[in-house]
């Protein structure tokens, strides 16, 4: 529903932007607090640009409602997914170092 609402009536109406907005906000605030406790418990490297991977997740997640939402070929969707936690696995601690 989030995604309709970002794609097709946010762009003209601004509750619906206003709505979208907190709603990433909100994800991307709940990603920042997953991965500064990954942070805090060793599991990832503490020079870790949190608020970068925060903004980056976010950014992902909606371009894979949209990606999923528009029916194109869901391994679109599946080797972007993949690539990114390709890409955060490897500022885990002991991964690939």
């Amino acid at each position: 529903m989030i995604c309709n609402a970002a794609t097709e009536t946010a762009t003209d109406d601004a509750a619906i932007r206003a709505v979208v907005q907190r709603y990433a906000t909100t994800l991307e605030g709940a990603f920042c607090s997953a991965l500064t406790g990954a942070v805090d418990a060793g599991e990832l490297d503490a020079v870790t640009d949190v608020a970068g991977w925060a903004s980056k997740l976010t950014t992902t997640l909606f371009g894979l409602m949209v990606l999923i939402r528009s029916r194109v070929d869901p391994m679109l969707a599946r080797e972007s997914a993949a690539m990114a936690i390709r890409e955060l696995r490897e500022q885990a601690v002991g991964e690939g170092r």
